[in-house]
C-alpha cells in the first residue's frame, strides 16, 4: 500500500462517496494493477480505490445518497456508514439492509499482476496509467443515452450535410466541437429567459442528464438557420476559405435564430464578413466584437452584447455605427432583445 511510485492519497470525499455508490448500484470497478517483485507487491493502479473502500468499511465517511442518476433506494442509505448499516441487520432483521451488506461485501474487484517489472518499466506504466486523455465536455455530455443525445447528433449530421468543414467555416470538427457549438444554439433559443445566466459545462450535464427533449420549433429554427447560413457562404464565399471561430459561428447562428423572418443572404453575408475580419478589423466597433469573442465568452452579457453588434452590423451601414465602447452598446441591447425574445437581460 506504500509503493514509493504512487501518487499520495489525493481523492476528494465526493469521489470516494461516488466509488462506494458505484459499488452499491452493481456496477463494475476498474481493475487493480499490481507489481509482483520477489519479495513483495505493491499496487501500481488503483491504490485511490483500495485506500477509499478500506477508510468506508472502517466508517471514516459516509453514504450519499443524492448522487444522480437518483435512486429510491440510495435515498435511504444516504448518510449511513459501513457500521450503521451493519447494525441495523442485527437490530432490524430488514432484508433491505442485508441485502446492501452483502451487496457490499461480495462485490469483487479483478487485480492484474504484472511479474518482475524493471523499475524503468514500472515508471512507464505508472505514467501510461496515468495519463488517459482527458474526456472533453462533449464527450462526458453524450455517456447520457436519450433524446437530448440522439437530437443533438442529428443535428450536427444535418449540419455537416449542409456543408460545415475547415474551407467553409476555418476548423474542423475535433472531437464533437460543432455538436458543443449547436446545443449551446439550441439551450440559449429553447430558454431565453436564461441568458442572464452564465452558462456553464454543469448546466449542459445537467440537460443531458434529464434528457431535455428540444422543442420542434427549436429545432426547427435551427435547421432553417443553418440551411440559410451555409446558402450564403455558397453563394458568396464559395471561393474564398473563411476563417471564423466557434465563438463567432455560434453567435451567428444564435442571431439568424433570433432574427429569422428578417434575415435575407445578403445581410447574413455582411455578418459573415464581419465576423471574420475581412473588411472592418480597423473598426472600433470590431475592435469591441473580436474582444468579445475572445474573452468570456460564455458569460451572459458578452453572448447577449456579440449578437446585438451583429444585429447593428446587419442593418446599418458601418460608417453610421457611431459606438465606440462597451459601455455605449448597453443602451440599446436591453431594448433589442425585450422585441426579440421578450425577455429583459439587464
Amino acid at each position: 500500500m506504500d509503493s514509493d511510485f504512487q501518487r499520495g492519497e489525493v481523492w476528494t470525499l465526493p469521489k470516494k462517496q461516488k466509488l462506494i455508490d458505484t459499488i452499491l448500484r452493481g456496477w463494475p470497478i476498474p481493475p487493480i494493477q499490481i507489481v509482483k517483485l520477489k519479495d513483495s507487491e505493491e499496487i501500481l493502479d488503483g491504490l485511490q480505490r483500495v485506500t477509499s473502500i478500506i477508510e468506508f468499511l472502517k466508517g471514516e465517511y459516509s453514504i450519499d445518497g443524492t448522487i444522480q442518476p437518483k435512486n429510491s433506494d440510495l435515498e435511504i442509505l444516504d448518510g449511513l456508514t459501513f457500521s450503521d448499516i451493519e447494525k441495523k441487520v442485527d437490530s432490524e432483521k430488514d432484508p433491505f439492509y442485508k441485502n446492501v451488506l452483502n451487496t457490499i461485501l461480495s462485490t469483487s474487484i479483478s487485480a492484474y499482476y504484472i511479474q518482475n517489472p524493471t523499475s524503468e518499466e514500472i515508471a512507464e506504466l505508472f505514467y501510461r496509467f496515468n495519463s488517459p486523455m482527458q474526456l472533453n465536455p462533449v464527450e462526458k455530455r453524450n455517456a447520457f443515452m436519450g433524446d437530448t443525445r440522439t437530437q443533438i447528433k442529428q443535428l450536427n449530421e444535418f449540419f455537416i450535410e449542409s456543408g460545415a468543414r475547415k474551407e467553409t467555416l476555418g476548423f474542423n470538427d475535433i472531437r464533437g466541437l460543432y455538436e458543443d457549438i449547436l446545443v449551446k444554439v439550441c439551450y440559449f433559443f429553447e430558454f431565453p429567459d436564461r441568458r442572464v445566466i452564465k452558462l456553464t459545462t454543469d448546466k449542459l450535464v445537467e440537460l443531458y442528464r434529464e434528457n431535455h427533449k428540444f422543442s420542434d420549433r427549436t429545432i426547427s429554427t435551427i435547421k432553417s438557420s443553418i440551411k440559410l447560413f451555409f446558402e450564403t457562404i455558397e453563394e458568396y464565399f464559395q471561393n474564398s476559405h473563411i476563417k471564423l471561430s466557434r465563438t463567432t459561428v455560434f453567435s451567428i447562428l444564435l442571431f439568424i435564430c433570433d432574427n429569422l423572418s428578417s434575415l435575407h443572404k445578403h445581410e447574413i453575408q455582411k455578418v459573415i464578413h464581419f465576423s471574420s475580419g475581412r473588411i472592418e478589423k480597423n473598426t472600433e466597433i470590431y475592435n469591441i466584437y473580436r474582444n468579445l469573442t475572445i474573452s468570456g465568452t460564455t458569460d451572459a452579457i458578452n453572448i447577449n452584447l456579440r449578437e446585438y453588434i451583429l444585429y447593428l452590423v446587419c442593418f446599418n451601414s458601418i460608417e453610421n455605427i457611431k459606438i465606440t465602447t462597451v459601455d455605449e452598446l448597453f443602451e440599446g441591447v436591453s431594448d433589442y432583445y425585450i422585441e426579440k425574445i421578450g425577455v429583459r437581460i439587464l
